[in-house]
């Protein structure tokens, strides 16, 4: 076998650094292009994506406020319901007081 000298190697010409710079230069413009268009897309999908969890949030609270207005109603139905079968119950307690009371003086 024979053994490599320097003399042996090809030493780049300067022409041709320069054209390996140039296409170096390029490529790393080609790759800053691609990431600029992934960070792009990656901005207006994060954007989507917030606009959809807005929307649904809204959604969210448009239910919580029809829910809590329809438990108010229920809430006041209730209180209305209590106060009569209070008004009666005390109707009958006072009716059954002065009967009782008629019957104890007869």
């Amino acid at each position: 076998m024979a053994k490599i000298t320097d003399s042996d190697t090809p030493t780049p010409q300067p022409e041709d650094m320069h054209w390996g710079f140039s296409y170096l230069r390029e490529d790393i413009q080609d790759m800053r292009q691609e990431f600029r268009g992934q960070i792009q897309e990656g901005r207006k999908e994060t954007q989507k994506l917030g606009e959809d969890l807005r929307g649904e949030i809204q959604e969210g609270r448009k239910e919580t406020q029809q829910l809590r207005q329809e438990f108010q109603v229920e809430m006041r139905e209730m209180r209305k319901d209590m106060a009569t079968r209070f008004n009666y119950t005390i109707g009958a307690m006072v009716t059954l007081a002065a009967g009782i009371a008629a019957l104890i003086k007869v």
